[in-house]
């Protein structure tokens, strides 16, 4: 699997306009993350190392198993997965309480 199904996979994931402006900016992939964590919201920062996450399985799916993913597939996963997340996330967080209103969120 080369670059431009991990590149293609940005698209699928939603992220492309996230990803794209960075490349040729920073000088290693550990600054192009740091860069992210730094300057992205949570949600977009647990979409891309997902997606990262996604990227690194299916190559090693390729060497281990010799079988190929298309960027659609990595991207759709990892859409897939995050959103499960945030929905099993959603269920087991705790009420938040805002005292002095006497309201409770669940």
């Amino acid at each position: 699997m080369g670059c431009t199904v991990a590149r293609e996979s940005w698209y699928w994931a939603g992220l492309s306009t996230v990803l794209q402006p960075r490349v040729g900016t920073v000088s290693s992939l550990a600054a192009f993350v740091f860069d992210i964590c730094r300057s992205e919201s949570r949600d977009i920062v647990g979409r891309v190392h997902l997606l990262v996450w996604q990227i690194w399985a299916a190559r090693n799916d390729v060497i281990w198993n010799d079988a190929h993913h298309t960027s659609t597939s990595i991207g759709r996963t990892t859409l897939d997965a995050w959103h499960q997340w945030q929905e099993v996330h959603k269920h087991h967080s705790p009420p938040v309480v805002q005292h002095g209103q006497n309201r409770v969120q669940v």
